[in-house]
């Protein structure tokens, strides 16, 4: 599991990127949801718009350089 450091352009959210077996993928995903229910968000929360998309940046944040501006 890796957590990108940098948030998404212009909001509060991070890439998480999973990667190994079908199982523990999930196993993973349900410790993540399982700590996330029991913690309360930590300031405002501003959700990424995909219009704000920087291929120059992309792979910092962890978005694929291929993603196109809607």
């Amino acid at each position: 599991m890796k957590v990108f450091v940098q948030c998404l352009p212009f909001s509060t959210e991070r890439v998480v990127a999973l990667r190994g077996r079908a199982d523990d993928i999930e196993r993973c995903l349900r410790e993540v949801f399982s700590i996330l229910e029991q913690t309360p968000p930590r300031g405002q929360m501003c959700f990424y718009d995909p219009y704000n998309f920087d291929e120059n940046l992309s792979s910092e944040y962890g978005l694929l350089k291929k993603m196109k501006k809607f």
